[in-house]
């Protein structure tokens, strides 16, 4: 069961919190592309059977329990979001519904389906700067046959940075389809499930820059589809 407006309707993860910027942020991105917006977190439920499409917003670290190693003792996890975006990750893939799944979320994504990460790249680093960037401070480099090429139609795009992790091991069928100067994966896709689509940076900090904006119509366009 979808939405019965004819606006796709798009649930939007996020933490529970009252000040929450990737949430207006997103959901003005899906408005300008032609979607509305709802909100999902543990104090948002949402009947997700009411849904058109997806979009998972980053925010802290997931839990490094979820791919076998760790958890640092001194940092506070939020159990409650990882355990309410894998039920959605399931929930998408069983019903491939289009997913654009960002920053912590193009992570958790990975791990969910069998992937893992590095907890920490700070050191690994040598061409990128390890300052969190909300404007477009270095390059995104995207591979020329894949989604990702398809929807921004570039070979080369300046994004943001606000993460310290990264993807180590990619998730069975999926591929990378977009690096930085430093090779660190940028954007994951699968050709079995062209629905989805994950990304490191944050677009919906970039509404100035049509190929960030794309991506949502990307998104939006999706889910208009599977209203028929």
């Amino acid at each position: 069961m979808t939405s019965i407006s004819s606006t796709p309707l798009i649930g939007v993860t996020t933490h529970a919190g009252h000040w929450c910027p990737p949430w207006w942020a997103i959901a003005f991105a899906i408005r300008r592309a032609g979607g509305k917006a709802v909100r999902i977190s543990p104090r948002h439920p949402v009947d997700l059977a009411q849904l058109d499409g997806v979009v998972m917003s980053g925010g802290t670290d997931i839990c490094p329990q979820l791919y076998g190693e760790e958890p640092d003792p001194t940092y506070a996890y939020d159990k409650s979001r990882d355990a309410l975006e894998s039920d959605v990750i399931d929930y998408v893939m069983q019903q491939q519904l289009p997913l654009l799944a960002i920053c912590r979320c193009c992570q958790l994504l990975n791990v969910k389906l069998g992937g893992a990460l590095f907890t920490d790249i700070t050191r690994q680093r040598k061409l990128t700067s390890n300052r969190s960037l909300i404007h477009p401070g270095k390059f995104l480099f995207v591979r020329p046959d894949s989604l990702l090429h398809r929807i921004t139609e570039h070979e080369r795009l300046r994004i943001n940075s606000l993460h310290h992790q990264a993807i180590r091991e990619v998730a069975p069928g999926f591929l990378i389809s977009g690096t930085d100067a430093d090779g660190f994966t940028q954007a994951i896709e699968s050709p079995a499930h062209p629905h989805l689509l994950g990304v490191q940076w944050h677009p919906e900090y970039l509404p100035y820059m049509i190929n960030q904006a794309k991506l949502f119509k990307w998104l939006v366009k999706q889910a208009d589809a599977r209203q028929g």
